[in-house]
């Protein structure tokens, strides 16, 4: 597995990971999370003992399951009505630190492809107001695409740069910002390949003005 690093990257994760860092790369189980907006945690294991997927819950999220499965899951007639969210379990973190309560305003400003601010939506049992921002035309697609499958109907989308969302002049008491990434993070040796120093240095660069614009848009006590 190393040699398919480059020299820059593998000291870097070291320094994050120490000793035990290629134990890391090995592949993680697929996670999901179930969408109570549509089906209950105790149906949704029914279906999952129906079709043989052994499931593993995890120990601080009751919606959230690490699946092993003989079939593509993301292709079965469960995903595709949106009964559950095909997502790493530490993207699941987010929106549970954030704890968005029913009836807040809440701006996810990197919203695209939606797998957190749909929990948000989940969290927030469907009521009050999700702002889901994000810049691109094909992203947009993707967020409203699984905004529609999960039946979330608490959320309006925006297309804007989301460093300079501050210039809506908008507040709100609480902000989600997953920043665009490298996905090195993700410790997949395919991404290692691809991510170089410039990349790295570039993402920063729009992290930080990302991160000024939220503070902006955020409520002050």
């Amino acid at each position: 597995m190393e040699f398919l690093l480059k020299d820059f990257q593998i000291e870097r994760y070291r320094k994050i990971y120490g000793k035990e860092f290629f134990e890391f790369l090995k592949i993680l189980p697929q996670s999901i999370r179930i969408n109570t907006i549509k089906i209950s945690v105790k149906d949704f294991k029914k279906k999952a003992e129906e079709r043989s997927w052994k499931l593993k819950g995890l120990e601080w999220y009751d919606e959230g399951f690490y699946v092993e499965a003989s079939e593509n899951i993301s292709k079965t007639i469960e995903h595709q009505i949106g009964y559950f969210f095909i997502q790493n379990v530490s993207s699941m973190l987010p929106p549970l630190i954030l704890e968005p309560k029913k009836d807040e305003i809440i701006l996810d400003l990197c919203a695209a492809p939606g797998a957190k601010s749909t929990q948000i939506a989940q969290l927030m049992e469907n009521t009050g107001v999700i702002i889901a921002n994000d810049v691109k035309v094909k992203r947009i697609r993707a967020l409203k695409g699984n905004l529609q499958r999960m039946g979330v109907v608490n959320t309006i989308i925006t297309m804007m740069d989301g460093s300079k969302f501050w210039k809506t002049g908008l507040k709100f008491e609480k902000i989600l910002l997953d920043v665009p990434c490298s996905g090195s993070g993700s410790l997949n040796p395919r991404i290692f390949q691809q991510i170089g120093k410039y990349t790295l240095n570039y993402l920063t660069k729009i992290q930080k003005r990302l991160l000024i614009s939220a503070s902006k848009c955020l409520e002050k006590d």
